[in-house]
């Protein structure tokens, strides 16, 4: 399970960055007007992508005081 966690936080990591590398493009090709709202891609996949590092170090501490 907490591998499945870090492949998850790492595809909601490179999805961001991404995200924010095409939105800067679009926004600087054919600017602000009427763009705006294809920011929250990128900040929706940064938002999973603290939930899931969340999840999982949650998940690593419960595993550590169980042991």
């Amino acid at each position: 399970m907490n591998k499945y966690l870090k492949i998850s936080e790492y595809i909601w990591l490179a999805t961001s960055v991404i995200s924010v590398g095409i939105v800067a493009y679009v926004l600087i090709s054919e600017g602000f007007k009427g763009n705006l709202y294809i920011l929250v891609l990128p900040v929706m996949a940064g938002v999973m992508w603290m939930m899931r590092r969340r999840q999982r170090m949650k998940l690593e501490q419960q595993n550590k005081e169980k042991e």
